[in-house]
């Protein structure tokens, strides 16, 4: 089975619940019916694109289990999954760099996308020693300031 990540119909129909689309009919005087879609500028930018996956069949089974638990659309779960798995990813990055003292520790919170306090607890959480200097800790609070 393809399982499409995002499905037009389902996107529309979220836009329209959150109030970011508006669907209006055309001006009189069109010879034809059509409606016209508005987005909201904050969302134009940033519209999704579709991702299509082949799950294994133990991934579809955990998929179904979880939407149907959640009573939420598959699309939902997969974009839900797909999001923790990035985020983590990122983390992982982070925590490669800032290890090999490539980045400092703000510039490590950054990349992951999480507040320095965040990075503190993942590193004493996974007992990465802190690498910090005084150009460091004046860099960090100069970055915090900002």
């Amino acid at each position: 089975m393809c399982l499409t990540w995002m499905t037009y119909e389902f996107y529309v129909r979220y836009l329209l619940a959150k109030n970011i689309l508006d669907i209006k009919p055309e001006p009189f005087g069109v010879k034809h019916k059509r409606l016209k879609i508005f987005l909201s500028p904050q969302i134009k930018n940033s519209i999704m694109s579709v991702i299509s996956i082949t799950p294994s069949k133990d991934i579809e089974k955990k998929i179904n289990l979880l939407a149907s638990e959640f009573h939420l659309d598959k699309a939902a779960v997969v974009n839900d999954l797909i999001d923790i798995g990035a985020q983590q990813k990122l983390i992982d990055f982070a925590l490669d760099k800032y290890t090999k003292k490539k980045v400092s520790l703000g510039k490590a919170a950054e990349i992951a996308g999480i507040s320095i306090r965040e990075m503190l607890d993942i590193l004493t959480e996974k007992e990465i020693p802190l690498h910090i200097s005084k150009k460091s800790i004046l860099s960090d609070f100069e970055a915090s300031a900002q």
